[in-house]
């Protein structure tokens, strides 16, 4: 993950050595680590960070992109690894799969509430370029057939760190 260095604070304990006048401020630098980015796409432009409408069966682009080529993509589940539909008390199971920028397929079943990829990107990969890779969220006939008519939905959070 990207890491920034957003703020600190310090106290300096009554019997400091230094003088309060003469110490400076150190200037503060973001983290010069690896670095990894995730974007949402829709009709070739970015829509959000990390937040869009998935519809199930449909592939949605993303971007995935690692400053040394291997990330790790976690697709996590904010309502507990299931759509939720009509009876909250039963959830619509569903498998997440991920195209990654090489092209390599993965495909994992939601059942912990998160689901990690590992993964490649082209070692000129940046997410200003648009979309490189594809995620999608697919039930089963059988899970479909066997749940309640209506509208389902979930939310899910995506987390990219390179690796």
């Amino acid at each position: 993950m990207s890491a920034w260095l957003l703020g600190a604070a310090a106290s300096v304990g009554a019997q400091s050595l230094v003088p309060p006048s003469t110490i400076a401020p150190i200037p503060m630098k973001p983290f010069a680590g690896p670095e990894a980015s995730v974007r949402v796409f829709s009709a070739g432009r970015i829509v959000a960070a990390s937040a869009s409408d998935l519809v199930n069966g449909a592939t949605t682009s993303i971007c995935a992109a690692s400053s040394t080529g291997r990330f790790r993509l976690r697709v996590a589940s904010e309502m507990g690894g299931a759509l939720i539909g009509p009876d909250p008390r039963t959830g619509l199971g569903y498998r997440v799969s991920f195209r990654d920028p090489t092209g390599a397929e993965h495909e994992k079943a939601m059942t912990a509430g998160e689901v990690v990829f590992e993964a490649r990107s082209l070692a000129n990969a940046d997410c200003g370029r648009g979309a490189n890779a594809e995620l999608s969220i697919r039930s089963t006939d059988q899970q479909i057939s066997s749940s309640l008519a209506g509208r389902y939905f979930e939310r899910i959070r995506l987390t990219i760190e390179p690796i």
